[in-house]
C-alpha cells in the first residue's frame, strides 16, 4: 500500500531540518524519498524487490528527482 506523500512530507517538515538525511530501509514505492527530496532533505532508500525499484525509478525520473 502506498503511503500518502502529503502526510509523509508534513512529518518530515515537522521533525527534521532542511539538509538533513532521511533513511528509508523499506522504500517500496519511494514515497518517503519523494517527500524528503521535495522538502529539501537528502534521502537514502533501499528496496529489495526489483519490480518496486524499477517502477519507482521511472516515477522519480519523471518527477525530476535524482536517484
Amino acid at each position: 500500500m502506498k503511503k500518502p506523500i502529503n502526510l509523509i512530507a508534513a512529518l518530515i517538515r515537522d521533525l527534521t531540518n532542511k539538509g538533513d538525511l532521511i533513511l528509508d530501509p523499506f522504500a517500496g514505492s519511494f514515497s518517503t524519498f519523494h517527500a524528503a527530496v521535495s522538502e529539501g532533505r537528502k534521502c537514502i532508500a533501499f528496496e529489495l524487490h526489483d519490480e518496486y525499484f524499477k517502477l519507482s525509478k521511472l516515477h522519480i525520473n519523471q518527477s525530476n528527482l535524482f536517484i
